[in-house]
């Protein structure tokens, strides 16, 4: 799918404008590569649910200047951005407008998780960054489990996990801190398409040397532990715990710390297959 950059009437600047999950965003600027470069890569960040749109339809702006040999940007009517180098104002605005999708989204509720299916029911693993989403779903993939997403679960008003397949964002390959983009089919991974029931929500973050030991949860436990990663709660809080409490109804929910996600992903599928 190809993004040109259009014109604005009476202004040198350019825009590219797009619609997802109902959220209609525009980046304009003068600075015509860094659009472009953009553009190019909206299909990643946005894999399913991404459309053209006109740019007399958007809701959201971002308006990208140059600052001498930075760069910086606006959102909407907000202060300006800190001018910063290229490539790093261009990894944060990428991560800035997903969000600005996740949380105004159209009758969708979309939660901080890692998420694969297996056996036709989706496992969501709610998670902040460097809580380790990434790594424990690459290790389920590995066994078999369909890649939903690494970042983000998308339920919708039923309580239906819908797949957001974008690039695993993997760190460790350099260092510890920054993210190498792979995609599932390099990981051999089978990447979901349908809508999915909730089978188990599980809160979990990596400590050294844990011993992974689940405590079940209640519904009301699972869901007040999951509203902290919950971006639209803030603007549609009434909708999002109503799915959210869908979302769980006849799923198990437990929390545990865990070590190694090579060796916790196969006691995982092996507690599912025991009480699934």
């Amino acid at each position: 799918m190809q993004f040109p950059l259009q014109e604005i009437d009476g202004s040198r600047e350019k825009i590219v404008c797009f619609e997802s999950y109902g959220v209609r965003v525009g980046i304009k600027s003068e600075h015509v590569s860094f659009l472009k470069s953009f553009a190019s890569r909206l299909i990643e960040i946005f894999p399913t649910d991404l459309k053209n749109i006109e740019n007399s339809e958007i809701q959201h702006f971002f308006t990208v200047f140059r600052s001498g040999e930075k760069v910086g940007f606006i959102k909407n009517d907000e202060e300006p951005s800190e001018p910063a180098s290229e490539s790093n104002v261009f990894k944060f605005l990428l991560s800035l407008i997903r969000l600005t999708v996740a949380e105004h989204a159209a009758a969708k509720v979309f939660v901080h998780a890692g998420v694969v299916v297996w056996k036709g029911k989706a496992l969501v693993f709610p998670g902040n960054s460097f809580s380790g989403k990434t790594s424990l779903v690459r290790e389920l993939i590995s066994h078999g489990a369909e890649y939903y997403s690494d970042e983000y679960a998308i339920f919708d008003k039923d309580g239906l996990v819908h797949p957001f397949p974008k690039t695993l964002s993997i760190r460790g390959i350099i260092d510890d801190f920054e993210q190498v983009e792979h995609s599932a089919e390099e990981l051999g991974a089978r990447i979901g398409t349908m809508p999915r029931p909730v089978g188990l929500v599980h809160f979990t973050e990596f400590e050294k040397n844990a011993v992974w030991n689940p405590k079940p949860l209640s519904i009301g436990e699972g869901v007040l532990k999951i509203i902290s990663f919950t971006i639209p709660i803030r603007v549609s809080p009434a909708f999002s715990l109503n799915v959210l409490n869908r979302s769980m109804n006849g799923a198990l929910i437990s929390e545990s710390k865990r070590g190694d996600a090579r060796q916790v992903s196969k006691e995982i599928i092996g507690f599912l297959d025991k009480n699934g």
